[in-house]
């Protein structure tokens, strides 16, 4: 999900496909992955930044494990 990407630029572009999908975003404001992790996100939907370190931890940390549980079954 880099800026300026042709996936962001294309879902900005037409994302009427997204009104029927509940779409979440979860981000970390210290990715070092996608940078800025703060614009990390689909255009449409709730956006969450989780407070942990690096991008491969919004998988692997316990505290961003059960964030993402708790906004899914809610």
């Amino acid at each position: 999900m880099k800026i300026n990407s042709k996936l962001l630029k294309d879902l900005y572009a037409s994302n009427d496909f997204l009104e029927n999908v509940n779409c979440i975003s979860f981000f970390t404001n210290w990715d070092l992955m996608v940078f800025p992790g703060w614009k990390a996100y689909l255009p449409k939907g709730n956006k969450y930044s989780l407070n942990i370190f690096k991008h491969k931890n919004l998988m692997k940390n316990e505290y961003a494990i059960n964030e993402i549980v708790k906004k899914i079954i809610n």
